[in-house]
């Protein structure tokens, strides 16, 4: 069975039902986790030594980095919805949510050093999505942090494939 293959262990007490390391999944560089909060379910943490983005998957919530006030964010309740809200941080930034509504949070991060790039919202319509592939191999892509963005080594893309297709060549 293959490492990649990594189901959703019951909720933390932050919420958090995915938790994948470098180390636990033998990259070298990229962490994931996956947080499902209930209405006014909320986490914070410290970025550390990584630059993360995090991507609100589905739902509204509202942000906080260093101790600033982002606003509320998110509008789709499922990713099938349409483009969603992310929020870029650079290494060394602190981070809050709390969710306005049931709310799922992708936060991803790689290695970085801080500073070069200010936290930032993504809007759904920063980066239009692309459409790849041609009949079974068509799939949508939306570019949340794209390899053009501002920030260090991490890339963030979502990949919507429809039913019966793939998402590579198989």
């Amino acid at each position: 069975m293959s490492k990649l293959l990594v189901k959703p262990a019951a909720p933390d007490a932050q919420g958090r039902i995915h938790h994948i390391t470098p180390e636990s999944a033998g990259w070298g560089y990229v962490g994931f986790d996956v947080y499902d909060f209930i209405p006014g379910g909320q986490h914070e943490a410290d970025t550390g030594a990584r630059e993360t983005c995090l991507v609100l998957v589905s739902g509204k919530a509202e942000i906080w980095i260093d101790g600033k006030a982002f606003g509320s964010i998110g509008e789709r309740m499922s990713p099938f919805d349409g483009p969603g809200w992310s929020v870029y941080l650079p290494a060394g930034s602190q981070w809050r949510i709390v969710a306005q509504t049931a709310c799922e949070l992708a936060v991803c991060s790689s290695p970085g050093s801080g500073g070069k790039f200010p936290a930032r919202i993504i809007a759904p319509t920063d980066n239009p999505p692309l459409t790849r592939g041609t009949g079974t191999n068509l799939r949508h892509i939306r570019n949340i942090l794209p390899d053009d963005a501002p920030a260090q080594t991490l890339l963030v893309v979502e990949v919507i494939t429809p039913g019966g297709h793939w998402s590579s060549y198989p």
